[in-house]
């Protein structure tokens, strides 16, 4: 069965204003009308093109950004996807789905950032079209259509911006070659890993995890003291010398994630993340607090007493998880040069 939005558009989705969409002048503004998915958004008066923002504004309740990645209007959403080999579609449960072309409303709602010559022609971008969603369920519909996508064809859609931002990037200054003499390497390569997979991730909560992982890592040697005592005393048997031996490693997890924090973190850690609003009270203790709460929250797939389960969107980039994510890289570098073992 063919899906309610075509795979393509003939005249192409770039010839939007004349042989796709329905104009309705009226005395403040226009409405602009796409009959196959029942939209219509009432338009304000512009100069070139309308932006996102007046879109919005102008139809609160109904019509909504995500980002620079896609739109929601009434129970119609559309999200620009890379990642796409074949055309498929998806009708579940009376939401459909389908990955094909970008659409000429997309053409219109975008054609205040959209140039050929960086993002390509229209019939060459593809998205993720959804009829029959409400505004809070895009995000699910939008996954589950993309696992079933990729259970049928190996390949994942993946959400992608159209951002200009990288247009008007001056282009940086040549600072010529560097050279720096530095201190021998550290040469535990285990949190090295971590760190550097952790500076490697697109998503911020992957990235925390990792940071989280050098922390922890590094965490082991704050029961160093104990362990120590333990080992030289004699008067506690083989068998009890392995009990407290467990109880130190597996029982306390807590305690050492927030002692290492106390003692590699400054005033100015605690007071970045203050501003970034990650603390309510801006000192080092708080700081550590928060951390393994965040840890938590994203590390357990369950809601729990004392964290609230977190995960980042596909299509909105949290604020307060990049600003977690600074948080953490930061301190996670301080570990490394701090308790880090060096290849003399």
């Amino acid at each position: 069965m063919k899906p309610i939005i075509p795979f393509e558009f003939e005249p192409c989705s770039s010839e939007f204003a004349t042989d796709h969409l329905i104009y309705n002048l009226s005395d403040t503004g226009k409405h602009v009308s796409w009959p196959p998915a029942h939209v219509k958004i009432f338009v304000p008066p512009h100069d070139y093109y309308p932006l996102p923002e007046d879109l919005e504004a102008a139809n609160p309740d109904y019509f909504r950004m995500y980002g620079a990645k896609g739109f929601v209007a009434g129970s119609y959403a559309e999200i620009l996807v890379n990642g796409i080999s074949d055309f498929a579609s998806f009708n579940m449960g009376g939401i459909e789905v389908s990955f094909g072309r970008a659409s000429p409303l997309a053409a219109y709602i975008f054609d205040y950032v959209h140039r050929a010559k960086y993002f390509g022609a229209w019939y060459e971008i593809n998205s993720a079209r959804i009829i029959g969603i409400d505004t809070h369920s895009v995000e699910a519909a939008f996954i589950n259509a993309c696992m079933h996508y990729h259970d049928r064809t190996g390949s994942l859609p993946q959400p992608w911006a159209m951002d200009d931002s990288f247009i008007w990037e001056e282009e940086p200054d040549d600072q010529g070659a560097v050279t720096s003499s530095l201190g021998p390497i550290v040469k535990d390569l285990d949190p090295l890993r971590f760190y550097y997979f952790g500076v490697a991730q697109k998503d911020d909560v992957s990235a925390c995890i990792y940071f989280y992982r050098t922390l922890e890592y590094f965490s082991f040697l704050m029961n160093q003291a104990k362990l120590t005592k333990i080992r030289h005393d004699g008067t506690i048997s083989e068998a009890d010398f392995a009990k407290r031996i467990l109880d130190i490693v597996f029982k306390d997890e807590k305690g050492p994630i927030l002692q290492m924090i106390n003692k590699i973190s400054e005033s100015e850690d605690a007071s970045e993340a203050f501003k970034s609003k990650l603390i309510i009270n801006n000192n080092i203790g708080s700081l550590g607090e928060a951390i393994y709460s965040f840890r938590n929250s994203i590390v357990h797939g369950k809601f729990s007493y004392g964290y609230n389960l977190q995960s980042g969107s596909v299509f909105d980039e949290g604020e307060h998880l990049s600003a977690w994510r600074a948080v953490l890289q930061k301190l996670a570098w301080k570990a490394l040069a701090k308790y880090g073992s060096r290849l003399i």
